[in-house]
């Protein structure tokens, strides 16, 4: 045998060459070996999600966002309730797209607490742009050869996947059937602006907040002038302080007798207490009383029953729960001038207050001077953690003397021939209507009221046509008042 001390030095050469090669092409091999069952194992959708991190070559790995992974914003029964900009998918509801909001670009990005160059633009995608907004959107990545071409070991549907971190949902006190029925009401009477919005008494939740037009703001939150419905916190008021008692009788002959005053009552209502008064609503009764009151305590009257605000329970201190809705106004100006304090006093001059506003003044009759604003938004659930919107909290904006001697006219307004709404008699409801003159011949009609259910108040209402010619806005509102009230969906969730 030769040893290999031996053998030529030009054959050991040759033969050390050709262990190099066999040596290097054999860790090639292996390494090849590697990179394929890597890539096998890299295979799926969910690859990512169990902490591989392949190293790859950046250049050649394509990613695309499939889904945002924002939070949605739902109806009381979990409906999808979409965004006003976005398109009607099988099983969301496009409804009050005003008071929902828009998503759209952010002001600033790239932005750090962004993951996604998205936010919540008016309305509850706004106020609650925090919770919704995702913390990582659901991607897809795949390989590209050098040339271009998709990587065959990618696999179909791009081979690697990354799931959302999903904002969470949030869940609203709407009812989607109520509103879709009120939404529908006011669409088929072809009215400009109007509204349709409803009160559970309970937990003050608001059930419906529906609006003829579907803009920037919606007709249920902006301020109108409220007529003769501010005659209910005026009564309250001078009950209250003792300006005046249930038993009290005033005298009518349509003009109001009080210095630079110069008011003529809609029609002549001779002697009525204070209960005829406000059952068919006597201007020249309220002129004295808003005189008897003067600004201060007219004012704080009308802060105690939430018509300065919103109407909406704030989210966290100060902060809107929708952005666009408006606060209601009494006074602009300082002053007991007597024709101020008598026009105030009838829901003229200066008043503003919302529909909303409107029906939470009826919901705190019904619940014995109770007022509390309304709740709109239950609360949120992200995964199977459930964050909860408790109810707010109740305060007394009169006495339960005031408000039973109110709702006793309310009563009367609907049920007594003499009243203002005894067209809506075949209801089991307690009202109170209201014209505002606008100038020109148009006014604001508005119904504000409780129905009753076995004897008890159940939830309140507030039905309202802004800047219409009179007759045509008292029609409007009577019909739209029967065909809400006779709605099945309305029905069938009061009872």
């Amino acid at each position: 045998m030769q040893r290999w001390s031996d053998t030529p030095a030009s054959k050991r050469r040759l033969l050390f060459i050709h262990g190099v090669w066999l040596a290097a092409i054999l860790a090639l091999s292996l390494k090849l070996v590697a990179v394929m069952a890597c890539l096998r194992l890299g295979r799926g959708m969910e690859s990512n999600l169990h902490g591989e991190r392949w190293r790859i070559d950046m250049e050649h790995f394509r990613t695309q966002v499939v889904a945002d992974g924002r939070g949605v914003i739902r109806f009381r029964d979990g409906t999808p309730w979409l965004p006003a900009n976005r398109p009607v998918r099988k099983r969301g509801v496009a409804l009050a797209p005003e008071l929902v909001g828009r998503v759209g670009k952010p002001d600033v990005w790239p932005n750090p607490q962004l993951a996604v160059p998205e936010e919540g633009r008016g309305g509850l995608e706004q106020a609650f742009d925090a919770v919704l907004r995702s913390r990582r959107p659901a991607m897809i990545g795949h390989l590209d050869m050098a040339d271009g071409r998709p990587n065959p070991l990618s696999g179909y549907a791009g081979g690697y996947g990354l799931l959302p971190r999903r904002g969470a949902d949030v869940v609203t006190t709407l009812d989607a059937h109520m509103q879709m029925q009120a939404e529908k009401i006011l669409r088929d009477r072809g009215v400009r602006h109007a509204s349709i919005v409803e009160i559970d008494l309970h937990h003050r939740d608001a059930l419906v907040v529906a609006s003829a037009a579907h803009g920037v703001q919606s007709d249920a939150l902006t301020a109108i002038a409220p007529g003769s419905v501010f005659k209910l916190v005026v009564a309250a008021e001078a009950l209250e302080t003792h300006v005046t008692r249930a038993q009290e009788m005033f005298s009518c002959d349509g003009l109001a007798h009080l210095p630079h005053v110069a008011m003529h009552c809609w029609r002549v209502h001779g002697v009525v207490s204070l209960v005829d008064a406000i059952a068919q609503s006597c201007d020249v009764t309220f002129a004295e009383l808003g005189v008897r009151l003067g600004q201060t305590a007219i004012e704080k009257a009308a802060s105690r029953f939430g018509l300065l605000t919103t109407g909406l329970a704030a989210l966290s201190g100060s902060q809107g729960i929708v952005p666009e809705a408006a606060h209601g106004i009494v006074f602009r100006r300082n002053g007991d001038d007597p024709g101020l304090l008598a026009n105030t006093a009838i829901g003229q001059e200066d008043v503003r207050m919302t529909p909303l506003a409107g029906a939470l003044l009826a919901a705190t009759v019904a619940s014995g001077g109770e007022y509390r604003p309304a709740r709109l938004v239950l609360g949120w659930r992200a995964g199977q953690h459930w964050v909860s919107v408790a109810a707010p909290p109740a305060k007394r904006a009169c006495d339960r003397y005031a408000a039973g001697v109110i709702g006793q006219a309310m009563w009367q307004a609907v049920h007594d021939p003499h009243g203002t709404l005894y067209a809506l008699h075949t209801f089991a409801i307690a009202a109170k209507s209201g014209t505002a003159e606008l100038g020109g011949g148009r006014v604001n009609a508005w119904i504000v009221g409780y129905r009753m259910t076995g004897g008890h108040p159940s939830a309140a209402f507030a039905i309202t046509v802004h800047d219409e010619p009179s007759a045509k806005a008292h029609r409007d509102v009577l019909a739209i008042a029967k065909a809400w009230l006779a709605s099945p969906a309305s029905v069938m969730m009061n009872a």
